[in-house]
């Protein structure tokens, strides 16, 4: 009876992977709204307080350009290394990740783009090539807050060359329309949403993408609000819920920036 009770055990842990696996094999896979959901270890629990990985901060990575703000690199060898569901896909609709910033200049910023680091499962690409975007304030958990401006825009899918639970990270940036959207001192919510919603292409019944967790690793910019971070996802049942609810680990602070223009 133990041996059974241990073989079931171990066929329940193993799941995730199975489901994985099997994608290719016409089964399901397995959808989570976090990485470190789908492996036997779980790092070590995480907090809100965002590990001081570098005393000054590097100018703004290549992609951000011309940068406003920039929340930082995922670190593969933190202990909370995550990343939550970011994502429109046919394994998992209507998933995103609310991203805090804020505006300390007075004369405000002209946002002129935005992007979100993604590691992509199952499918390094999206279909189409668009992305989901927003910005909105005064969102808080269980408030959606007003949206100031939102749509659906062309995007890039660029390898940042960063890899972590062996899934390739790649840079999902808009540009908005000129001219770009105008926001006073304060603080807002970006979302980048990449999509895989072609029915004609496999890969999208098995694709996940995960927004990037940082520790403040090569940021650039105001400071992002630490905690503040907002998940969205009927699929998975959570209503604008702040992500550590979701998961603890690795919860601060996320990969994600703003393009732009000091207003004057």
């Amino acid at each position: 009876m133990r041996k059974s009770l241990c073989c079931l055990a171990l066929a329940a842990a193993l799941i995730p992977f199975v489901g994985r696996i099997a994608g290719a094999q016409d089964v399901k896979p397995v959808a989570v709204p976090s990485l470190d959901w789908i492996i036997a270890t779980r790092p070590v629990p995480g907090t809100l307080t965002i590990e001081p990985l570098r005393t000054t901060h590097p100018s703004a990575p290549s992609y951000c350009s011309p940068c406003l703000f920039y929340g930082g690199d995922i670190n593969p060898s933190a202990a909370n290394v995550n990343g939550f569901a970011n994502e429109n896909t046919l394994l998992v609709p209507e998933t995103t990740v609310f991203v805090p910033f804020t505006v300390e200049a007075t004369e405000g910023w002209e946002v002129t783009g935005l992007f979100t680091n993604n590691l992509a499962d199952g499918y390094d690409a999206i279909d189409p090539q668009q992305a989901t975007w927003s910005i909105s304030t005064g969102m808080s958990s269980g408030n959606a807050g007003a949206v100031i401006a939102s749509g659906t825009a062309p995007a890039t899918f660029t390898a940042t060359g960063r890899n972590a639970f062996g899934l390739n990270e790649y840079t999902v940036e808009i540009e908005l329309k000129q001219p770009g959207v105008r926001l006073a001192a304060g603080t807002y919510w970006l979302s980048v949403v990449p999509q895989c919603t072609d029915s004609g292409n496999s890969n999208c019944y098995i694709a996940q993408y995960f927004v990037s967790n940082t520790q403040d690793l090569n940021r650039y910019g105001p400071p992002e609000p630490v905690g503040k971070t907002l998940f969205h996802s009927a699929y998975f049942g959570y209503n604008y819920t702040n992500v550590c609810a979701v998961n603890a680990d690795g919860c601060g602070a996320f990969s994600a920036g703003v393009e732009g223009i000091i207003a004057h």
